[in-house]
């Protein structure tokens, strides 16, 4: 850890803080799910319902820190400790969606937001010595970056049977329409000593005295899904092509001096206050869409072993292996390791729902990953 003593020394790193310009509106746009993941979606057949209607809905919540358990992030009073790993994360996805299929043919609505925070080791470091009944240091020099963003969407989609000679499949095209009715992003570099940070700020939302900036977008899904006697392959992606923009954004860039640590109970700088010195202005956002790919391939029988792949742009890929058993009537439940990641999976499946639930220990311990999923059809 890095000490800072003399005021003359503490002034030219501010000055350099300052000088550095803090970025904000990165070039792309994570979305929440769309659909079930296909190990999920695998648990039901659905061309049973392409000849009636048949009313989808799901739901599911994904949440991931290195910093601490997800079910302490908000505990105070704890020991502290030391932070061990060369950057921080945070993030939690929620997403809701329903589809009405006809045939070959569905429309749907869906909502969801995403909460992300990003920093270096002093930004973690921070956040868990104010978690804490002791401070580890009397100076830090947190690097942090939040963003924000609730997304709606609408959409129509259509299947495309694709059967020939023992293979069955199906081909699925779908465009969505999106609406952002809230964003904000935040980007805070500088040092903290004793209960004061000092340091270069910069801030941007849609939403403002003067009004609220709502984003528009567009984006395309597709999905692929084979079965013979001995194998069911699916292959989907969410956003593989698309665009969000907002018009008239607020922004606010400059020097914040505050006499309080400005870190919320969620972690990281977020909310400022106090004495801020900088320039206001107004600005338009826009950015491509990071196309979440997933890909499941399992065995018919039953048991059967399956692979599961899921990739989106900009974070590393996850693999998994599993098994999956069905019983006479129709139940079933699986079970798969994803070894890099050290994370489990485990779902189940009976009449006509859902449910998955993953995470890198027991759910109810101390977990730094988990993930829930549910989904139900109703003929």
């Amino acid at each position: 850890m890095c000490f800072i003593t003399s005021r003359s020394t503490r002034a030219a790193f501010f000055c350099a803080a300052v000088l550095v310009p803090l970025r904000v509106g990165a070039a792309s746009f994570h979305l929440p799910d769309a659909v079930p993941s296909p190990t999920l979606a695998a648990l039901a057949d659905y061309r049973h319902s392409y000849s009636g209607v048949v009313l989808d809905l799901g739901c599911s919540a994904d949440g991931r820190s290195n910093i601490d358990s997800l079910w302490h992030l908000t505990d105070y009073g704890r020991p502290t400790r030391t932070f061990d790993r060369g950057s921080a994360y945070a993030r939690i996805d929620v997403a809701q969606w329903w589809r009405l299929r006809a045939g070959e043919w569905w429309v749907g609505f869906g909502s969801g937001w995403i909460d992300s925070y990003g920093g270096n080791a002093d930004a973690a470091q921070l956040w868990i010595d104010l978690h804490a009944a002791g401070r580890s240091t009397d100076s830090y020099f947190p690097q942090a970056h939040m963003r924000k963003m609730s997304v709606q969407w609408y959409g129509i989609g259509r299947s495309f049977p694709m059967d020939s000679g023992d293979v069955r499949g199906r081909f699925e095209l779908a465009v969505r329409r999106l609406v952002s009715n809230s964003y904000s992003e935040l980007a805070a570099a500088g040092g903290v000593f004793g209960e004061t940070f000092s340091g270069a700020v910069t801030r941007m939302q849609a939403d403002t005295p003067h009004g609220r900036s709502l984003g528009h977008g567009w984006c395309v899904d597709a999905a692929a899904e084979f079965e013979n006697r001995s194998w069911r392959a699916r292959l989907q992606a969410e956003g593989l092509a698309g665009r969000m923009s907002w018009q008239d954004l607020a922004v606010d860039a400059g020097y914040l001096s505050s006499p309080g640590v400005f870190v919320d109970s969620e972690g990281f700088l977020r909310d400022v206050a106090g004495g801020f010195a900088g320039i206001s202005s107004r600005r338009s956002l826009s950015g491509p869409i990071d196309p979440l790919v997933r890909f499941h391939l399992a065995q018919t029988c039953r048991p059967g072993l399956f692979i599961t792949v899921a990739f989106r742009r900009g974070e590393t890929p996850t693999t998994g292996l599993g098994a999956a058993w069905r019983d006479r009537r129709g139940r079933e439940v699986f079970f798969c390791s994803y070894p890099a990641a050290r994370v489990g999976e485990l779902g189940v499946g009976f009449s006509r729902f859902r449910c998955r639930i993953l995470s890198n220990t027991w759910l109810l311990r101390d977990p730094r990953v988990a993930s829930v999923g549910l989904s139900v059809i109703m003929p």
